[in-house]
């Protein structure tokens, strides 16, 4: 069985399910992101090629999806929401793009979080070109265990944007700011690692994480809601690639004639394709989940 899970809006919603299209030109300027010109990345899944970053005035998408599945845990293993003292519910509440309240509880059993967190880490690489390669972590979400709790909160949300007359792209926007409203903590406050990447059910469950913490929740929850993702890896920082059309406004990486769309997953005051000021988005390593 799987996890009990509910979303529903809190205040300020109204009486009407009608919504109007969310724009980019409906964002404050702010100065926490910056567009820039043309520039060089590459593509990693074993091998690398060289790809174009652009800007684009854009603001709809046309998304696809990806199915696939590593199996890590026990045969037994289970998300059998018991009443006992062996569950636990996790809810997290964010500001909607239109200025709605959500909230989503995730209800599943402690052993769920108990068997993952007491897994080695899955340790990155180096490329034989002498750069990172992180690889290896899309086993992260590939692992059908937390792809069954990822679909979970995929359909919790698709749900909800129907009954609120949501276009697709707006249930993908509220799926990023979802995850976008997990406090930010870095592994060192956390546990004391230089480097602890987790689960998808272990950031839920401490309702914390650093940037490839969320990063592969964001890309494990938009797989599920049938988006085409990746994982990008910068100096230093991890962030998530979604795949959209000519009609988004942003920074985006092209492969194999498809853009993807930079998408923050830190923190709120992103929208698609903003990249932070800090952040030297004109490298980066595309790492595809795989079908």
């Amino acid at each position: 069985m799987l996890p009990v899970l509910s979303l529903t809006m809190l205040s300020g919603c109204g009486g009407s399910t009608e919504r109007q299209p969310y724009s980019r030109a409906d964002a404050e300027e702010d100065t926490l992101y910056e567009e820039t010109e043309i520039s060089a990345a590459e593509k990693t899944t074993a091998e690398s090629s060289e790809i174009i970053i652009e800007n684009d005035d854009t603001q709809d998408n046309d998304l696809s999806s990806q199915n696939s599945s590593i199996n890590i845990a026990p045969d037994d293993f289970s998300y059998e929401a018991v009443e006992s003292e062996g569950r636990t519910t996790r809810r997290i509440e964010w500001k909607g793009l239109n200025g709605d309240d959500f909230w989503l509880e995730v209800t599943f059993n402690v052993s769920a979080y108990e068997y993952y967190s007491q897994l080695p880490r899955i340790e990155a690489g180096v490329s034989e070109d002498g750069k990172p390669d992180h690889s290896k972590w899309i086993e992260y979400i590939n692992d059908q265990n937390n792809r069954d709790f990822l679909k979970v909160i995929a359909d919790a949300l698709i749900k909800c944007g129907n009954d609120y007359g949501y276009s697709r792209q707006e249930m993908i926007l509220e799926a990023v700011r979802y995850v976008q409203s997990i406090e930010y903590v870095t592994d060192k406050d956390f546990c004391g690692e230089t480097e602890y990447p987790k689960y998808p059910i272990e950031t839920v469950y401490d309702n914390c994480g650093d940037c490839e913490d969320v990063s592969f929740l964001l890309a494990g929850i938009l797989r599920e809601m049938g988006c085409d993702v990746c994982f990008l890896y910068l100096p230093g920082h991890f962030a998530v690639g979604i795949a959209g059309d000519d009609t988004i406004d942003g920074v985006y990486y092209q492969y194999n004639d498809k853009k993807y769309y930079y998408a923050e997953a830190t923190n709120d005051e992103f929208l698609l394709g903003q990249t932070p000021v800090n952040v030297d988005w004109s490298e980066a390593i595309m790492y595809f989940p795989g079908e």
